[in-house]
């Protein structure tokens, strides 16, 4: 997928990961009608005035619930809140009960990984705000999220941004703090952020608040609910940890859960089933390739247009999971699983497409080409 990586960082077990739900819950408390009104102007600039309103809500690692309760108060027909972290669902259940009152919701715990849309269901709107790059297999995780949403539905996540050798070099820290002895893990996390807190303590003593900064080690900040301590505590020890550009995100992922929203429209799903080969090519980084895929898109699309409103919801749907597959060997860099995907697609689309073929008219005589005459 446009050179991402394909590898699977190891999880760690449970009693390395960090203790998001406390801190989930430390910061519950300090939630007011501030915060409220502010979560929902993230959402609005997310999604418009009106983008929730009678809408169903997926919240994927809800965390404290603030945004589920945001949500519905902006009119949310039906909110489902997810997350791995026991304490996170009790904090998130206790969120929504004052602040979102009268929408029907569902908050409990759950993996992504678990998630289907055969169980789950599908939401007009999918949610997971800097989730994603903390299960240990973001790419497969991206996967899972897209296929539940709904057709003509929106997803919206937060993923780290790849910022070169630097996001490499912050991988092998975190890394490294879960992998110590506990006593060892404070020490790294000091050594690891004191280049910028260095020049924190400067930029306060030069603005004649070094007591300020002292203190924010010890006391919650009004933006997260944590000390400065527990903030770098969080950042260095926030793992798995995984990153991606803007790029690698958007192309081909974009395609397939285009693919799975527009399967209530063959048109829509004939172009993105074509921009998802165009993209396939471009990964390729090779000319020819994508002058011949160009070539042959453009005959296709003209031939299959006409015949396209026939398919069955059967045969869109076994399509977009054709794609997916197809996806998934690409990301993994399975040359051999990606050139079965390939051929079992073609196939099978070969088989479908010729059951769109019309029937000849009463009277016409079908040549032996398949040609009426």
């Amino acid at each position: 997928m446009g050179g991402a990586t394909a590898e699977r960082t190891t999880l760690p077990d449970a009693s390395r990961q960090f203790a998001f739900g406390d801190n989930w819950a430390s910061y519950a408390s300090l939630v007011d009608e501030e915060r409220l009104v502010e979560a929902e102007r993230g959402l609005v600039r997310l999604l418009g005035a009106d983008g929730l309103r009678g809408r169903s809500m997926l919240d994927i690692g809800c965390g404290s619930g603030l945004h589920a309760a945001a949500a519905g108060r902006l009119g949310t027909a039906r909110i489902v809140a997810v997350d791995l972290d026991a304490r996170s669902v009790d904090t998130a259940r206790e969120m929504l009960v004052p602040h979102a009152p009268l929408v029907p919701a569902e908050v409990r715990q759950a993996d992504v990984f678990d998630l289907e849309p055969e169980t789950a269901g599908h939401f007009d709107v999918v949610y997971s705000w800097g989730v994603l790059h903390h299960t240990g297999a973001m790419w497969d995780a991206l996967e899972n999220v897209v296929a539940l949403v709904a057709p003509q539905g929106q997803l919206f996540i937060a993923i780290y941004n790849d910022n070169g050798s630097k996001s490499r070099r912050w991988a092998r820290i975190k890394y490294a703090y879960n992998n110590l002895p506990r006593m060892l893990r404070a020490p790294l996390a000091l050594l690891a952020i004191m280049p910028n807190e260095t020049k924190a303590f400067l930029r306060a003593a030069l603005d004649g608040r070094p007591g300020d900064y002292l203190r924010s080690w010890i006391r919650p900040d009004d933006f997260r609910g944590m000390s400065r301590w527990y903030d770098i505590v969080d950042w260095v020890g926030g793992y798995p940890y995984e990153f991606a550009t803007p790029e690698q995100i958007a192309s081909l992922a974009e395609e397939v859960a285009s693919l799975f929203a527009s399967m209530d429209n063959p048109q829509r799903f004939l172009v993105h089933d074509i921009n998802f080969h165009r993209s396939m090519a471009a990964a390729t980084a090779n000319p020819i390739v994508g002058s011949l895929v160009e070539m042959v898109a453009s005959l296709y699309y003209e031939r299959r247009r006409a015949t396209c409103e026939r398919a069955t919801d059967r045969t869109l749907k076994d399509a977009a999971h054709a794609h997916r597959r197809i996806y998934q060997a690409v990301r993994a860099r399975d040359v051999e699983g990606a050139r079965r995907a390939m051929n079992d697609h073609l196939v099978q689309a070969r088989t479908y497409q010729a059951r769109e073929k019309p029937r000849p008219e009463r009277g016409e005589v079908m040549g032996t080409n398949g040609a009426s005459r």
